[in-house]
């Protein structure tokens, strides 16, 4: 199935709403190679993760599992937002992730979710292919933040 890189629907909804803040807490959950569901817009919460059939509200047994990762994915750091410089877009920027040390898994991508908010889900981005580690650091490396590069911009 697919992985479309882009925030969610529902996630720029609930921005509206004030529902997400810089002060939850965001998570990386990893889509397994081989996943059965389709990821993009639509997909608004992660469900219970390793649990269930893969929809747009459950991730399910679409996350990836492996030596060291833990299933409900990886803690970001502290998200900022930012004004572009044009003024006509926001953008939110994660520090970089910490790579998996020691892992053996493989994945087709990440969803980004808060985890303080229920598992609503903030974006779901492709790797581009599938990305492997045996008994070897897994790295995810997030986009540069900038007004064109940053990895969620809205506007």
């Amino acid at each position: 199935m697919a992985i479309t890189s882009t925030p969610t629907a529902s996630y720029i909804a609930e921005c509206m709403a004030g529902v997400h803040l810089t002060t939850d807490t965001y998570k990386a959950l990893l889509i397994k190679s081989g996943h059965t569901g389709t990821y993009g817009k639509l997909t608004a919460n992660v469900g219970t993760p390793g649990t269930g059939a893969p929809s747009v509200n459950n991730v399910g047994t679409d996350e990836a599992s492996g030596t060291g990762y833990t299933s409900g994915g990886i803690t970001l750091g502290a998200p900022t937002i930012t004004l572009a410089s044009n003024g006509l877009q926001a953008r939110l920027d994660f520090p970089d992730i910490a790579a998996i040390p020691n892992a053996t898994l493989s994945a087709d991508g990440i969803v980004i979710y808060n985890s303080s908010k229920s598992g609503k889900v903030v974006g779901v981005f492709s790797f581009g292919g599938t990305v492997a580690s045996t008994a070897a650091a897994f790295d995810i490396a997030l986009p540069a933040a900038g007004d064109t590069t940053s990895l969620i911009r809205i506007g």
